[in-house]
């Protein structure tokens, strides 16, 4: 059999993984009176599937941002673009996703020939890792900066080609750890900048 034979039957028998794997909405709290206003600007996916993804991630991770009990709200600013006041945030987020396979041919090849696809040995690794570049705007003069990266792996050994199951779910979970992690560090630098800035009470004057 020719090589290009094979590489027709991979293809065939390869199964992909369905990377958008969108973490579950976090219940909304009751806004917090007296609070920041944080709106949501910028959100961006680079990836192939970026269209069917930007809007429910965008509203999963608003979801995340407002279960921290910090902001007043967090709003979406292409809805509520003119209500932005002096003391509110703008965030803007763009993220990154990389997913990396392969296979250890030394035991999966006869999966391919001669014994395509009933030869039960197909050993499969895969790695995902995803990036998000954050900028916080309104603490500052300048706008401020940070990334958040997560990343799992796994494999499996048996059918392999078939499998995606086992993919998807890393795939879901770096992605609820990455937004887990990212909505709680925009707090901690929100509250920080708070902190610095809170005028200390002014003193009252002894008692003779």
């Amino acid at each position: 059999m020719r090589l290009p034979a094979l590489l027709l039957i991979l293809c065939l028998l390869h199964c992909s993984a369905d990377v958008r794997q969108v973490p579950l909405r976090r219940p909304f709290p009751a806004p917090q009176p007296g609070g920041k206003v944080l709106y949501i600007g910028i959100f961006d996916i680079i990836s192939s599937e970026r269209e069917e993804m930007v809007l429910p991630m965008k509203e999963s991770f608003r979801s995340f941002l407002q279960s921290e009990r910090y902001f007043a709200d967090v709003r979406d600013l292409m809805n509520d673009a003119g209500a932005v006041g002096k003391e509110d945030l703008i965030i803007d987020i763009r993220i990154g996703m990389q997913l990396d396979e392969s296979y250890n041919w030394w035991y999966t090849w006869p999966g391919v020939y001669p014994f395509s696809a009933y030869w039960p040995f197909q050993g499969r690794q895969a790695r995902y890792r995803t990036e998000m570049d954050v900028q916080v705007n309104g603490l500052s003069e300048q706008p401020i900066r940070f990334m958040c990266s997560r990343s799992n792996t796994d494999s499996v050994v048996f059918y392999g080609f078939f499998r995606v199951a086992w993919i998807e779910s890393i795939i879901a979970q770096t992605n609820l750890e990455i937004f887990d992690e990212c909505s709680r560090r925009i707090v901690q630098t929100v509250r920080l900048y708070d902190t610095k800035s809170e005028k200390p009470s002014p003193e009252k004057p002894n008692r003779r």
